[in-house]
């Protein structure tokens, strides 16, 4: 969906909150959960991994460098490079950006591929902005593309050499229980509504949000605002647990991400929290994310899905 891949794309970054450890989820030691339900979520958690460790997933970040003047800027592997590749040879070549638009062009001799097909002159990239996505530059093992994030074009490095990576052992998170699992009723709003999401940046992107999605859970009623259409809804939401250590049941602070399915005609929809994730920003300082809207910081802990990483990033 182009919505959520944009909302993906934001730049954020939440700061930490404070607080008193959680309470228990609503079903905690809950007996009732299914043994069924526990291995599926377990399975969908397994692929979520291999995901976040594919050599071109988060994990392989290793830098981003905003082209914010109309100049060349040089690409190579030594450190004085505009932008610095790992084990690159000194002069690999330039980006050329003139205005929204960003050119490559090799040095003589280096080998650089955009999208798989050596290049042997100026050639104009796609941004992530692009309706085919970005194009994939690569050289030698690590790739990079151009990020749009409203206007403002950076450069996103991947190597998968990458520490993050390699040192990868996996994403603490609850233990799984269907009291997480809620149906939430879906209040539409009657006329065109879209969200403020803000940015890092200091922007603002509006999305459309179809309603508003409430709910009880853990003997509270909660409402979360959505975005998206009929091809899904896509929850960016903070709560209690954002910033305390995992080992008290903490979560990344900056929020986390839940994706919801919808056809755009149901009343009803299923929230399923033991499916809630860290955004990328929770496993490298190099991503950009969305930041949870004010409205959608409820005041419950939700002590379901992923907990936050030790030592994540902004944490």
């Amino acid at each position: 969906m182009k919505m959520m891949t944009r909302l993906l794309l934001l730049p954020a970054l939440l700061g930490a909150c404070t607080g008193s450890p959680p309470p228990p989820g609503p079903g905690a030691a809950n007996a009732q959960t299914d043994p069924a339900y526990v291995t599926a979520v377990d399975r969908w958690h397994q692929e979520r991994v291999k995901s976040l460790q594919k050599p071109t997933g988060w994990l392989s970040l290793v830098g981003l460098d905003w082209l914010d003047e109309d100049r060349n800027y040089t690409i190579g592997g030594e450190p004085g490079d505009d932008v610095t590749l790992p084990r690159a040879p000194a002069d690999v070549g330039v980006l050329r950006k003139l205005g929204d638009v960003v050119q490559i062009e090799p040095a003589s001799g280096a080998t650089i591929k955009v999208d798989g097909t050596t290049i042997a002159g100026s050639t104009d990239l796609r941004t992530d902005a692009h309706d085919k996505g970005a194009s994939e530059v690569t050289v030698g093992e690590v790739t990079f593309t151009i990020i749009d994030r409203a206007g403002r074009l950076g450069v996103r490095v991947r190597d998968p050499n990458a520490a993050t990576r390699t040192a990868f052992t996996g994403v603490p998170r609850f233990k799984v229980d269907e009291a997480w699992k809620v149906t939430a009723q879906l209040e539409r709003h009657s006329t065109p509504t879209h969200l403020a999401i803000p940015t890092v940046l200091g922007t603002t992107l509006d999305e459309p949000t179809p309603g508003v999605l409430q709910f009880e859970v853990a003997g509270q009623s909660v409402e979360l605002h959505p975005v998206g259409d009929e091809e899904g809804l896509f929850l960016v939401f903070g709560d209690a647990s954002n910033g305390l250590p995992p080992e008290e049941g903490g979560t990344y602070g900056g929020g986390r991400f839940l994706s919801v399915d919808w056809d755009g005609k149901a009343d009803t929809v299923v929230l399923d929290f033991n499916k809630a994730i860290n955004p990328p920003c929770a496993f490298t300082e190099f991503a950009t994310c969305p930041l949870p809207p004010a409205k959608n910081k409820v005041a419950i802990a939700i002590a379901a899905g992923e907990k936050a990483m030790p030592g994540a990033p902004g944490h």
